[in-house]
């Protein structure tokens, strides 16, 4: 009923841990699709041993290899593999708890109109704290530009859903979980969540596939966003489109307090060109800069009007 999707570049380090946690799954049968995303390290070999160790009738593991680099490339090469009516995408740093995927698939088996189930995860984080990542069913839409709930371990989806919507966009080299699931709401899907405590471990890297230095690279984040924008124009829902340009905004923010300012001068003035609120823009902008936080909040009153969906 569920593949689980893992794609891995260079994760040597923590992948290990990854995958026994998703050994110790109380759910079976159980699929695993391990995605070796051009790895110059011994990720390939760690993912071989794992299969030589755990894989069986009821819980079948494949290795593949995809030789383009990023994370989108990455997981459509394991969603090609995938014949399961689900599919979970994880991620090679983090941890499920035992019973994670079989209370994950036990929500949409218990409500068959349902195409996703979510729920919050634990995130821990470079400073050794720890806070919950939330996920709700209330305005989806809202709560995934600003707070991603539909971030890659928060959810499993319909296999066929995600097809649909056209897959994992290449261009997309960041961000690329918050634009798929941008397509995702825009498909009008029924979402259900899991209930109870978080159920993975979201472990923050100073590495990654798609990387986590804003003003390091730039046009990354900007590149997703104006995917988003098209996406939302195409759709005929420009109602949303201030909320993008807020989260331009607050990108813009990041840049500056990263100490990136002739980055942070160039967003700004590019999303203010776009937006019809420019004062409101300034203003969301402003509050990020000093703050660092709750922006989130600001948009939805400053633009009260955008339907909360």
């Amino acid at each position: 009923m569920l593949t689980i999707v893992i794609p891995a570049w260079n994760r040597q380090a923590t992948l290990r841990r990854t995958l026994d946690s998703v050994a110790a799954q109380t759910l079976r049968p159980l699929k695993v699709v391990l995605v070796d995303n051009a790895s110059r390290d011994a990720t390939r070999a760690i993912m071989d041993q794992w299969k030589a160790e755990v894989d069986a009738p009821d819980f079948q593991v494949t290795v593949v290899h995809e030789p383009h680099l990023g994370a989108s490339a990455a997981r459509n090469c394991g969603l090609h593999m995938v014949d399961t009516p689900y599919v979970m995408f994880f991620d090679s740093d983090d941890e499920m708890l035992p019973d994670h995927s079989r209370q994950m698939l036990d929500t949409l088996l218990a409500h068959p109109e349902a195409d996703i189930a979510g729920r919050a995860v634990t995130l821990s984080l470079l400073s050794g704290k720890t806070r919950t990542g939330r996920f709700t069913t209330r305005t989806p839409m809202f709560n995934h530009l600003f707070h991603g709930i539909l971030s890659t371990q928060r959810y499993i989806a319909r296999t066929e859903l995600i097809s649909r919507v056209g897959e994992w966009h290449l261009k997309s080299l960041s961000w690329d979980d918050w634009e798929l699931g941008v397509r995702l709401l825009l498909a009008n899907p029924v979402i259900v969540e899991t209930p109870g405590e978080p159920g993975v471990i979201v472990h923050s890297q100073a590495r990654s596939i798609t990387g986590t230095a804003f003003s390091h690279s730039p046009r990354k984040w900007e590149d997703t966003i104006s995917i988003i924008r098209e996406n939302l124009t195409a759709a005929g829902r420009t109602d949303l489109l201030p909320w993008v340009h807020t989260r331009a905004m607050v990108l813009a923010a990041k840049y500056y307090r990263e100490g990136a300012y002739s980055e942070a001068r160039r967003l700004r003035k590019a999303t203010l060109a776009l937006g019809k609120a420019p004062l409101r823009l300034r203003l969301l902008y402003l509050q990020h800069r000093l703050m660092g936080r709750g922006t989130a909040l600001a948009a939805r009153m400053l633009f009260p009007r955008t339907p909360r969906v």
